[in-house]
């Protein structure tokens, strides 16, 4: 889908890449302004994707990674995004819940530093935690944190396989005071 979008090449697509792409075109188109930071992309992204998905709490869709189902399908929407925007991004693959429930997130770079992002936990609809509405302090809780933050909130991973997330400067409370 991002070589698509590069390249402007959809043969390559089946009909539900193709369907992913127009809308993530749209998407781009609506909340994208060409002279905000890629700091300000990557929010705006996560907002959107916390406002339109929906999180699929039986784990019954067959489509639970692609933007249509769980936190896998969260986590794997957010890093085509910021492939899309060229924001280097990976989804980390572990656990929460004592390590008796699957989970993903991610890791953006911006400016050289990584951050994590868990915009499952960020979801007030997404069924883990209790998050404020829309717009709300509480509704970035998870966005642009560090490793550590993660692990004193019910994250696992394995640790030595996975960059550390320690930057801390491109958090919600700054970009909201740049705006």
């Amino acid at each position: 889908v991002v070589e698509a979008y590069r390249t402007g090449d959809t043969s390559a697509l089946s009909e539900e890449d193709a369907a992913i792409l127009e809308i993530c075109r749209q998407v781009l188109e609506a909340e994208i302004d060409n002279d905000m930071s890629p700091a300000e992309q990557e929010l705006a992204v996560h907002d959107w994707i916390i406002d339109h998905a929906a999180y699929d709490e039986t784990h019954s869709s067959p489509n639970r990674s692609h933007p249509y189902g769980i936190c896998m399908g969260y986590a794997n929407t957010f890093q085509l995004f910021m492939g899309l925007l060229d924001i280097p991004c990976v989804t980390v693959i572990g656990a929460s819940s004592d390590s008796r429930q699957d989970h993903a997130w991610n890791l953006v770079q911006l400016d050289g530093d990584w951050y994590a992002v868990d915009t499952t936990w960020d979801d007030p609809l997404g069924g883990f935690v209790d998050v404020p509405a829309a717009n709300e302090s509480g509704h970035h809780t998870y966005f642009n944190v560090t490793s550590d933050f993660l692990r004193q909130t019910d994250h696992q991973w394995d640790y030595d396989a996975v960059q550390e997330a320690e930057g801390t400067y491109w958090t919600w409370r700054h970009l909201t005071r740049r705006r």
